[in-house]
């Protein structure tokens, strides 16, 4: 399958008066209830005080995700998509703040300049075509307290030398590659992702609560890859082991949308580059 990539791709653009990179342009937005749902509602005889209002309540909260995607024939796609904000689909659209370093054939390059067509560093694959980018903010916490922050940072060597080779703000869902003496043991290979949330200590690795309009970006290639973000290897995008055959019938939908290089086969994610842990199992090697 025949791309246009990395510089080429950037060149094509400059010519047409394009910029590189996903528009950092982006935020949560209000708009007026939907008319039709409320109608919808009077038809159904639902127009108690508690159906209307929460028909307002979730077609006003949207989300807006800006998303570019490399699909099949060579084509870029670019669109803003807009979800209740119930939805977080944060979980799937924000993983690395702006500013994150990701090693790239041409060197580190921030994350909110890199464009479908990009190649990238792999630990397994070598350079890979990057597919897909999402960018959107952080959901505001409910509360003042910061355990209801949904964003990490990773300081510098937290994790030994290097490692990241400067601070790193990520999402609270955001997993590292592990290599702990007892993943072989316990999970039958020689590294497995863990959560980065199971790492807290309050000093190295802590919760933040990130500037409002910070956006925050995630990546995919054609199979789930082992990526270097500031110098620490963690993963492309993927919605984990089971991750799709439980989810809602409408995220699923979401997922379509988003995702538009998949043209409506969620299969294609395929399986994951390593086992994914869950946060007790993280825990076990953590305490182990």
């Amino acid at each position: 399958m025949a791309y246009t990539t990395g510089p080429d791709r950037r060149a094509e653009q400059r010519a047409g008066g394009q910029s590189g990179g996903l528009s950092a342009d982006i935020g949560n937005t209000r708009r007026p209830a939907d008319l039709k749902t409320e109608h919808l509602l009077h038809a159904q005889g639902r127009t108690g005080g508690n159906d209307l209002a929460q028909a307002r309540a979730r077609t006003e909260r949207q989300n807006r995700f800006r998303i570019a995607a490399l699909m099949d024939d060579g084509a870029l796609a670019e669109f803003d998509h807009r979800a209740p904000a119930d939805l977080f689909l944060e979980d799937i659209c924000a993983a690395f703040a702006r500013g994150t370093l990701i090693a790239t054939a041409d060197g580190q390059i921030a994350v909110e300049d890199l464009q479908p067509g990009d190649m990238i560093r792999t630990r397994d694959a070598g350079l890979q075509v990057l597919r897909w980018i999402s960018a959107c903010p952080m959901q505001e916490a409910k509360s003042s307290d910061a355990a209801e922050s949904q964003a990490l940072r990773i300081k510098a060597d937290a994790l030994g030398e290097l490692r990241p080779i400067q601070d790193l703000v990520v999402s609270a869902r955001f997993r590292l590659l592990s290599n702990h003496p007892s993943c072989e043991a316990l999970f039958g290979s020689p590294e497995t992702l863990a959560p980065a949330e199971d790492l807290l200590d309050g000093d190295t690795i802590l919760r933040i609560r990130p500037a409002r309009d910070l956006p925050f970006y995630n990546l995919m290639f054609d199979q789930h890859q082992i990526i270097q973000a500031n110098g620490l290897e963690t993963e492309s995008y993927h919605p984990g082991n089971f991750g799709v055959a439980v989810m809602a019938l409408e995220m699923q939908s979401h997922l379509r949308r988003i995702f538009p290089h998949l043209n409506g086969d969620l299969g294609r994610f395929g399986r994951t580059v390593r086992p994914i842990l869950k946060g007790f199992e993280a825990e076990i090697l953590r305490t182990g």
